[in-house]
């Protein structure tokens, strides 16, 4: 979850994408197959989609008419569609949501918001009129982005709350029971003074580690990250004693339900799901032009969220 880099764009441009879902039923080396539940499927940039309570959740970044970044959300059950409920959002806008479902078995949302304070309604005002990039990076430097939460309650989400009060949210992922997130005291994109904190649900921080040249996390489980770098790589950051494992580029790598890992190959296309040492499945993607997935536990199998074939439109 990128959040700057989710509002930046949205003030740029609009940058969409197709996603497509298969569904895994029965995920195992000796027994699978696929049904692609949804084919060209367009999200705005920073979306999470998680199974409760016999639906599944989508939310994403979408865009306000007036240009603003979102919050949107659609439920599945089955194949049958609906609006998922809202938070009461509070701010000027809002970006790059995470659904995690935390160890007492609630459902709570984090996402990037830009609170309505009277600097970031001057850089609001000012960026609407900005005429080229470096001005707009320039107005930019000077914002606050907070990470935001709110937590489910039957099919209404509880008060928002905020995680941070200052600074600028980057990029964040949680295995419910801590978040983790990257933190910069001033934005600047340039990623020199990133710290990498590890946080309480109630927004206590925990640890924090000074990581310059993080850009990313994209999963985390037991205060092991998966972080990405200013400069194309990738690492395993081990909150406890701040050791960085590099994975290979191509490999994507994350944890899922109670701390499987996976392993996607962006080369050969094949889905590696591990508990421990062992293998719980081994599939490859049905179309060469996946270039992400990763799997989520649904029942006894996974739900796989593969996607590629960017566009703009």
């Amino acid at each position: 979850m990128r959040a700057a880099e989710s509002w930046l764009l949205f003030t740029v441009l609009t940058m969409m994408f197709t996603l497509t879902t298969a569904l895994i039923v029965n995920a195992s080396p000796a027994n699978s197959w696929v049904t692609i539940i949804t084919n060209n499927t367009s999200f705005g940039y920073g979306y999470s989609i998680t199974s409760y309570n016999g639906l599944a959740y989508i939310y994403y970044t979408g865009q306000a008419p007036s240009g603003v970044s979102i919050i949107k959300g659609l439920a599945f059950n089955g194949t049958a569609e609906m609006k998922a409920p809202l938070p009461a959002f509070n701010d000027l806008g809002e970006a790059s949501p995470l659904l995690v479902e935390l160890d007492n078995g609630s459902l709570m949302m984090i996402w990037a918001g830009v609170p309505a304070t009277h600097s970031n309604l001057a850089i609001a005002n000012k960026t609407a009129n900005a005429t080229s990039i470096s001005e707009l990076m320039t107005l930019l430097s000077n914002l606050t982005i907070l990470l935001q939460a709110s937590v489910l309650h039957g099919n209404t989400w509880g008060p928002v709350v905020n995680l941070t009060t200052s600074g600028d949210a980057m990029s964040y992922a949680s295995d419910g029971e801590y978040v983790y997130l990257v933190y910069e005291p001033k934005l600047t994109l340039t990623y020199n003074n990133t710290i990498l904190e590890e946080l309480t649900p109630s927004d206590r921080v925990v640890k924090a580690l000074s990581i310059p040249g993080i850009i990313g996390i994209t999963s985390a489980w037991n205060g092991l990250v998966v972080a990405h770098f200013l400069n194309g790589t990738q690492a395993l950051v081990n909150m406890n004693n701040g050791s960085a494992t590099q994975i290979p580029l191509t490999l994507m790598m994350g944890f899922t339900g109670n701390g499987l890992t996976y392993y996607f190959n962006t080369n050969s296309k094949i889905l590696t799901i591990i508990n421990g040492s062992r293998v719980v499945a081994n599939l490859k993607l049905p179309s060469p032009w996946y270039n992400h997935a990763y799997p989520l536990q649904w029942g006894s199998g996974f739900v796989i969220i593969a996607w590629g074939q960017f566009q703009f439109l």
